[in-house]
Parts: C-alpha cells; sequence; structure tokens
C-alpha cells in the first residue's frame, strides 16, 4: 500500500470519523479506523456497531492496500505534523508510515480481516435531498429528545413523510420539537426512529458537507451517502406517540418579543435559577412586557423585564428556561412567539411568520 494525499484533507476527514471508533469489550478492532486505499483514494471507515462510517479522500495511489491502525493513535499524529502541505502513506511489515517532507513516523496496525463491514443492499424507500435540509431538519429538534434509553422511542428522532414534506419530531414528555422540510418529489415511506446518540454522530460526519445526500429508509437499518461519505444507522423498532393531539387548537394569549432582548433577560435570570432551572414568567397586558423572575436560596434572586407585545390575557407560569434557551438555535427570524392556553396547558413557541418549525413546553408546578 502507498498513496499520497493533503495532510489537511486526511487530517479533517480522520477527525470527523475516529468518535465513531471506540474500544468495546471482546473487540478491540472497532478502537481501529480500517484505512483502504484503491481507485485514487484512501477510504476510512469506522463503526461502534451502531452507527458506522466511511469518508473517502483524494488520494495518488501507487499500490493500493488495506490495514487497521488504532483511531486516537492516527489522529494524534497527524495532528502532530503542523503545516505540512503533503502526507505519504505506506505499509511495509503490517506497519504504516506516515511520512512528510519533515517527518516519518511508524504507526503498529492490526489485521483488517476482523474489521466489521457496512451494509450495502439496504433495501427500501430512496430518494435524495440537500444537505443543508437534512442537516436543518434533524439540528432543529434533536435536543427535544429524551437522553434515557428507558423508552428507546422518545430517545430517537421521528422521520416520517407528509404532504409533500419530510418532518422531523423528538419529544422528551415535558418537551416537543417539529421540524417540516418541503422535498420535491418526495415518495411516500413510513415513519422511522433513529436513536438520537447516532444522529449525533451523523450531525457531526455531514456538517461540512455539500449539495445533494442520498437516503435508503430500509426495515432495520437507514444509510446516508454524499459525495464523500457513506454512513449507516441502526433504527429503533416502536412506535412513537401520536404527538398531534397534545398540539394546542387555541389561542388565549399570544406573546410577540425580539429574540436578542429575550437571549438576554434569560442570560441574566440563568445567574440565579435553582438546581431546577426554573424561571417565574408573568405576561402583563397592561404593561406589554413579560417580567421574568429567578431565585436561589443561597444566591440570591433576580427580575428582568423585556417588552413584548401582548394580545390575550395576564398569564403567570413555571418554566425549565433550559428548555427555552436549547430552542434558540431552532429559531431563524429576529422575533420569537409564545403561544398560552391557559396557565398548566403546553406551550407553544416559534419564530413568528414561520410555519414550518414548532416547539411545545409542558410548565412546571408553581
Amino acid at each position: 500500500m502507498k498513496a499520497t494525499c493533503l495532510l489537511e484533507k486526511l487530517n479533517s476527514s480522520v477527525g470527523r470519523i475516529e468518535k465513531l471508533a471506540t474500544k468495546q469489550a471482546g473487540l478491540p478492532v472497532l478502537a481501529g479506523i480500517l484505512i483502504s486505499v484503491k481507485d485514487g483514494s484512501i477510504v476510512l471507515r469506522a463503526t461502534n456497531l451502531h452507527v458506522g462510517a466511511e469518508i473517502s479522500v483524494t488520494a495518488q495511489v501507487e499500490e493500493e492496500g488495506i490495514v487497521v491502525v488504532d483511531g486516537q493513535v492516527l489522529l494524534r499524529s497527524l495532528n502532530s505534523l503542523g503545516r505540512e502541505k503533503k502526507v505519504d502513506l505506506t505499509l511495509k511489515e503490517g506497519n504504516i508510515f506516515l511520512e512528510t517532507e519533515k517527518t516519518k513516523l511508524l504507526i503498529k496496525s492490526y489485521a483488517p480481516e476482523d474489521f466489521p463491514t457496512l451494509p450495502r443492499d439496504i433495501q427500501g424507500v430512496e430518494f435524495n435531498m440537500s444537505v443543508e435540509k437534512f442537516l436543518d431538519g434533524v439540528g432543529s429538534v434533536y435536543y427535544s429528545a429524551s437522553r434515557s434509553d428507558i423508552k428507546p422511542e422518545i430517545s430517537s428522532v421521528y422521520i416520517y413523510q407528509d404532504s409533500g414534506s419530510l418532518n422531523f419530531v423528538a419529544t422528551d414528555s415535558f418537551r416537543l420539537a417539529e421540524k417540516k422540510i418541503l422535498v420535491k418529489d418526495m415518495p411516500e415511506i413510513e415513519g422511522v426512529l433513529i436513536p438520537v446518540k447516532n444522529i449525533v454522530e451523523i450531525m457531526r460526519l455531514l456538517q461540512n458537507e455539500t449539495g445533494d445526500i442520498n437516503l435508503v429508509f430500509g426495515e432495520n437499518q437507514i444509510s446516508f451517502m454524499t459525495q464523500n461519505i457513506y454512513c449507516t444507522s441502526r433504527l429503533v423498532d416502536g412506535s412513537f406517540p401520536d404527538y398531534r393531539q397534545i398540539i394546542p387548537k387555541d389561542k388565549d394569549t399570544t406573546m410577540t418579543m425580539v429574540l436578542d432582548d429575550l437571549k438576554q433577560g434569560l442570560k441574566i435570570i440563568s445567574v440565579f435559577s435553582d438546581k431546577y432551572n426554573q424561571v417565574d414568567i408573568e405576561i402583563d397586558p397592561g404593561q406589554k412586557e413579560c417580567i421574568i423572575r429567578s431565585a436561589h436560596s443561597d444566591i440570591g434572586s433576580s427580575t428582568t423585564n423585556i417588552p413584548a407585545k401582548i394580545e390575550g390575557n395576564a398569564i403567570e407560569s413555571r418554566l425549565n428556561y433550559t428548555y427555552i434557551t436549547d430552542v434558540f438555535q431552532s429559531i431563524e427570524k429576529d422575533s420569537i412567539q409564545f403561544v398560552y392556553n391557559g396557565n398548566i396547558k403546553p406551550i407553544v413557541i416559534s419564530a413568528v411568520n414561520d410555519n414550518s418549525f414548532l416547539y411545545l413546553i409542558m410548565p412546571m408546578n408553581r
């Protein structure tokens, strides 16, 4: 095996895929990255048996070959080469050599026979969409999924098709986020549940990709393919809750405010919130402002007033402020809207004039 490629490209690709290479009892080979040199490219493969991925790096190939090296050692080695432009990869007597103009490194390698393959024959519904739209969909909701594995169906992101859009939904029973992405020529697909832990890895792998992504929704697996990346994930066998029945249909009070004002207000309030992250919100239509209070028995208390446009009745509620700050990453407009249907029912948060995103928070007991 012998190939030459740009050091920056190889280092970046190893950095993206290395986190999938994790040590597991009985399977030490999973701590490695499989390096396959062929057809004018270096292909890197890593898997944790839940998510698997391959990244291709353009290279000048003199001799094909395949080898497995420890992922952390490879990444640290590439990082140590600094600003060198090109790196040569050569396999000799079971060891891999990394060589630049100034440095030569030797890394012990492992036999590739025991390294897992990635499923390439996933049967299911296939379609294309832009990588940007896909990342927008999952990125707008994944933080609402449960981090507990007790109920796998809600520690997942639910993706399904409805009326020409691909809908992304996640909930932990205390909040819920839904993002609708219009997809041209959207085929009919059954909903799938992707574990949120896998979603985080997939987002990281795809974050610098552009163009289209090919998706195949299979029975137990889903695959994602761009020009340089192929990735697969296991799916959860279960049913997502019928969340649409809890979305309020009526409006009692609507509050609209500048997003930056709310961000600044919550930044101040967070200093004095208690261990449950509680903040009290009072909506005063007469004063046209939102009053947010927090108190900590050992630190102190804080009150901040935020100008707001309010339609409807006065409202008092107690919320987890981190649930509010989490949604900021999904709001692309300058203004944010809160819709109440009483003091104890779910609160609907959205961007002004944006029907593609919806966020529900359950109020806390006062």
